[in-house]
């Protein structure tokens, strides 16, 4: 079964990554905004996943793919890709 996907326009904040200070293990996360909601959301990436942010800049606007998943029990999104508009 496929899961489903969906686009959203959002502004590029940042990306980070570095080492968990309490599981001692690396993460990579990456810091987008909703204009709509003026939220901000940091979608975490799993240790084998890459998003491409080469050439996005903060504040950029970017449309962001994201697929419906479920993640410690709870619906979420997962961000698979990331693209400068």
């Amino acid at each position: 079964m496929l899961n489903p996907t969906m686009a959203k326009e959002f502004l590029f904040k940042g990306s980070n990554s570095g080492t968990s200070r309490k599981s001692g293990k690396p993460y990579s996360m990456i810091e987008l905004h909703d204009v709509a909601s003026l939220e901000n959301t940091n979608f975490f990436l799993e240790p084998d996943q890459v998003v491409n942010t080469e050439g996005i800049k903060f504040k950029d606007k970017v449309e962001a793919t994201l697929e419906m998943t479920i993640q410690n029990g709870r619906p979420g999104f997962k961000l698979i890709a990331l693209a400068k508009k």
